[in-house]
């Protein structure tokens, strides 16, 4: 049995004709070859793993061989220095290569590099792989990240054996920092002892809680809130601050990239007193726990699965219809960014492909340029080895420079992601993106990948050069080799370029879509700022009404006020409260049937300030007192589920949370989206603020007759004149809460869009290079046409078919690329298909409009062509 030479053997033997030891030590190793398969024909496994051996030895001596070169360290010295000679000799080429390849590494090391920070990296804890995330999960609602009733949480601590340890955080607060006088609003999580030492973290300053508890409440500092309110003071541990009127001793401050449970988080105190159980507490814990040796968090689950299920059994009022959802820590700190990140990677590694394609395109053309050199140092006795290996340090030099610019441009990016994005999208971990030894790595490992892909091919080009045939020659003309390289590489970028536009349709068209959403409110012209009362003065309900209906009389009073009022939680941030309900004319569901509704506590003319339309009934008036009847108003959603909105007003609901006694509905209103308009409106009962004032703040919101910008200070001023110990916070214009809402959306809309710009932008380059050089190949070709009498339009079509021929391959890849790529993304679109016929007819436009221009200007230089230039010698 005789194999056929591989094709490490066919370019070992093109490489280097003369090597009689290597053919030599090729025959042996064929003869021991045949003899291992002849005793162990029937090892198919075998036979594979020994060509692999076979082409992978081959490979690296024909590698080695080439690399090497006749005088070591001074050889590559001077193949580096002939190298730049030659670039700096051909600036517009060398400017060009280099800034397409820093284009290229650039957009792809800045968004590898928010992947590394943002998903990559282990989270700083000790042993992370170990920490998992525990929810509580609302079944009928299917909502599986729920916070945790502290008695459930007590259970699961006492019950489960997969768990090292549980430990909880409430959500974070805002709450009133009172520290020489001064009062401010700062975010806050209550924590138990053990948080921090379960997670195995250790302060930057100080310590954190002690574990056994202390009698007095403790605090920890974030490193962030230390730096800007205490200036990095090292003197604040053992400093005293009163939150929300109580006394505690600053204990530590963390390191800076501390992060679990909400990255705005200023301070962390210690739970005081007892955890409270099922049947008063409600639900307000966040639970992290550590897994016991050899647990999983498949294992972690399913046995607190069984334990939701008993205390189902046990509290069928309070836990019917409630489970457990366990995830490591890191998928639920990450959440779904993950994937969007991902997208962009692959994305700015299309991006990359095609501007090495571009390079690889102008190296082939400037190898065909250097034939006539190349040919002449061949027969001067240079070795194919040696062209080979300049045409390849050109390329590594090209490439080197390319990523010098290409880091540089990244280190800007990652240095504004860093200061920019935090405040403007939900990334967690953002603020840690920089160039680090990791990304640099990436970085070079790239820089090598990206210059082996526009080098070899000009190298293996330079080296199989025929210096009898070139010297006889024009030495002008391409190979048909070289010209099917050129021309498929345009037929890739093109295919790409494709896939970036077609995906860029796609998410313009999602984020449309999510702007054409009525998210039930009016932002335009509204002022929001959050007013939270704290302190013993405002611990009776009397204290907070009082509170804030002198509040919004001043400040309806104030010129340019159209209508003021409150609420607990705004719209369009995600945030609230919420709890099961039911129609009191209906008999009580199963438990695992309930219905559960979000919770927001209003005053004032709220309605009418936030632009929310009321479509039946009243709003809440003078009527709505704490000892009159209580009234709620409900959304469409709601009464559509039971009444309709016709017919419910006078209808009554029980509200789970306050007590059994049925709440009259007074009114319906429109649907206002709680998370953003990515997410249906959900069932909402709005209860007045006197009724229940378990929530010490308020958002107070302003509708401006013109700038909504012009009454922040009137807004500040009216609560000091109250009480000037009153902080007012996250004073804002609602457009920008909305327009949060559709950050992340409008990101992937805006890179997507960005980097299928650019794609397109170097498709049309290397289109227009292609056909340009084609025509200056064919001159002569095209001058005799035209001396025979060839019509112009005849001209023009001969250019833009070979043009065209290329361009529609590309479209008809690149549209089967982007079809089939169109499910990966299908997650991240809102009401987009992801073969959307739009998107794609959009892309091929484009990019047929793109073939067109670059045709025209290869079509019209052609025209130009006198026939004169048919004689002329060179």
């Amino acid at each position: 049995m005789h194999r056929p030479p591989s094709w490490a053997q066919r370019m070992l033997d093109r490489l280097l004709p003369d090597a009689g030891a290597a053919r030599t030590a090729r025959d042996d190793l064929d003869q021991e070859f045949e003899e291992r398969v002849q005793a162990s024909r029937a090892s198919t496994l075998w036979y594979g793993w020994e060509a692999v051996k076979l082409t992978a030895h081959f490979g690296w001596l024909g590698t080695k061989r080439a690399l090497r070169g006749g005088d070591g360290m001074m050889g590559w010295i001077r193949q580096v220095g002939f190298a730049l000679r030659h670039l700096r000799r051909a600036p517009s080429f060398t400017a060009t290569a280099v800034a397409t390849i820093g284009l290229g590494i650039g957009a792809t090391v800045t968004i590898y590099s928010i992947l590394d920070a943002v998903v990559l990296d282990p989270l700083p804890y000790d042993r992370p792989d170990e920490l998992v995330a525990v929810w509580e999960w609302n079944v009928p609602r299917d909502r599986p990240r729920n916070v945790a009733n502290p008695g459930n949480f007590a259970a699961w601590r006492d019950r489960s054996s997969t768990f090292a340890s549980l430990t909880a955080v409430s959500m974070t607060q805002p709450t009133t920092l009172t520290d020489g006088g001064n009062a401010e609003e700062v975010m806050v999580q209550v924590a138990l002892p053990d948080f921090f030492s379960v997670l195995g973290v250790e302060a930057a300053e100080g310590r954190t809680f002690a574990t056994e508890g202390s009698a007095e409440m403790e605090v920890v500092l974030s490193h962030r809130f230390w730096n800007e309110r205490f200036g990095g003071d090292g003197e604040v541990v053992g400093r005293t601050l009163e939150l929300n009127g109580r006394t505690g001793t600053v204990v530590g401050v963390l390191a800076p990239d501390f992060v679990v449970f909400g990255e705005d988080t200023d301070v962390w105190r210690s739970l005081q007193g007892p955890l409270g159980d099922q049947t008063n507490s409600g639900r307000w814990m966040m639970v992290l726990g550590r897994l016991s040796q050899g647990a999983t968090p498949e294992a972690a689950d399913q046995e607190l699965k069984a334990i939701a299920v008993g205390l189902a059994e046990e509290f069928p009022t309070f836990n019917g219809g409630w489970s457990v959802h366990v995830l490591p820590l890191v998928d639920d700190v990450v959440g779904d960014v993950r994937s969007t990140l991902w997208m962009f990677l692959a994305a700015v590694g299309l991006l990359l492909f095609i501007a090495s394609a571009n390079v690889a395109s102008l190296f082939l053309v400037r190898a065909t340029t250097r034939r006539r050199e190349m040919a002449l140092r061949t027969a001067l006795g240079a070795s194919r080895g040696s062209l080979a290996r300049q045409m390849l340090v050109e390329g590594g030099l090209v490439a080197a420079f390319g990523a010098l610019v290409g880091i540089a441009c990244a280190q800007v990016a990652t240095t504004w992601v860093a200061r920019a994005l935090p405040a403007a999208f939900s990334l967690p971990r953002v603020e840690t993106v920089s160039l680090d030894g990791g990304v640099l790595l990436f970085a070079s490992a790239l820089t090598a990948g990206t210059a082996l892909l526009f080098g070899v091919l000009p190298s293996l080009q330079a080296s199989s050069v025929n210096p009898a045939r070139t010297l006889r020659s024009e030495g002008r003309a391409s190979s048909r080799g070289t010209v099917r390289l050129r021309s498929g590489l345009v037929v890739v970028e093109v295919a790409l370029s494709v896939v970036l536009v077609a995906g860029a349709g796609l998410f313009a068209r999602s984020f449309s879509a999510l702007l054409a959403v009525d998210d039930g409110i009016e932002p335009e012209e509204v002022l929001v700022g959050r007013v939270n009362l704290a302190g013993q003065a405002y611990r009776g309900d009397t204290a907070k009404i009082s509170f804030f209906e002198e509040l919004y009389d001043s400040l309806a009073a104030a010129p340019g006020v159209e209508s003021v009022g409150g609420v607990t939680f705004l719209p369009m941030n995600g945030l609230g409260a919420g709890t099961s309900y039911r129609p009191a004319d209906r008999p009580p569901p199963d438990e695992s049937e309930r219905r559960a509704a979000d919770i927001r506590n209003v005053s004032g003319d709220y309605f009418d300030a936030m632009g929310i339309e009321l479509i039946r009934g009243r709003s809440f008036d003078e009527r709505d007192v704490a000892d009159a009847p209580q009234t709620v108003i409900v959304n469409r959603a709601l009464a559509d589920r039971y009444w309709g909105a016709e017919e419910a007003i006078g209808q009554s609901v029980i509200v789970s949370w306050i007590d059994d006694t049925p709440w009259e509905v007074v009114g319906v209103v429109e649907d206002v989206r709680i998370v953003g308009p990515a997410e249906d409106a959900r069932e909402t009962i709005y209860i007045h603020y006197e009724y229940a004032t378990f929530f010490p703040w308020q958002h107070v919101t302003l509708r401006a007759r013109s700038d909504p910008g012009a009454l922040a200070q009137r807004l500040r001023s009216s609560v000091a004149q109250l009480d000037p110990g009153i902080p007012v916070s996250q004073v804002q214009v609602m457009q920008g809460v909305v327009d949060r809402a559709v950050a992340q959306p409008r990101m992937q809309r805006t890179l997507m869009v960005a980097f299928a710009l650019l794609a397109t932008l170097l498709a049309t380059v290397g289109l227009y290079g292609v056909l340009a050089y084609a025509v200056s190949q064919r001159v002569r070709e095209i001058g005799v046409r035209i001396a025979l009498g060839a019509q112009p339009e005849g001209v023009v079509r001969l250019v833009v078919a070979q043009g065209a021929r290329l361009a529609g391959l590309g479209l008809l890849l690149g549209l089967a690329g982007a079809w089939m790529g169109g499910r990966f993304v299908a997650g991240l679109l809102h009401q987009v298909r992801p073969g959307d016929p739009v998107a794609l007819a959009g892309a091929a436009l484009v990019l047929g409009l793109v073939a067109v221009t670059a045709c025209a200007a290869p079509a019209l230089r052609a025209l130009r062509v006198a026939p004169v230039e048919a004689l002329r010698p060179d």
